[in-house]
């Protein structure tokens, strides 16, 4: 039985491995048809994801206008001064996801600056 591309998860984890492997040896391990595959690769991304990765963009400006210093409270007063409506818990759910990948980077040494 083949999956539709309504399970993200094995496509995702498809994408992330073709690098090291088939598509076509991926699909059939995790019981992907291979069209489906594709065309899940192919959709854009939901309107949220989108205005996740604005908010994102957002939020590192006033972070770093703020010294690095702001925590998503005062974030959140920030965009909510220029008139962006979104959360709290948003804010804090982005910054924590970006801090994630900052600590990652730090400890394989990359620079944690051009991703915050």
């Amino acid at each position: 039985m083949h999956h539709s591309p309504g399970y993200p998860t094995e496509v995702r984890l498809i994408r992330d491995n073709i690098c090291c492997w088939p598509v076509r040896l991926l699909c059939r391990v995790l019981d992907v048809h291979p069209v489906g595959f594709y065309t899940w690769l192919q959709q854009p991304h939901s309107p949220r994801y989108q205005a996740g990765l604005r908010l994102t963009g957002q939020i590192k400006q006033f972070w770093l206008e703020s010294g690095c210093v702001y925590g998503y409270r005062k974030i959140h007063l920030d965009l909510r001064d220029i008139g962006q409506q979104c959360g709290i818990n948003r804010v804090c759910r982005l910054m924590k996801l970006c801090w994630d990948k900052e600590k990652d980077l730090r400890n394989a040494g990359g620079s944690p600056q051009r991703y915050f």
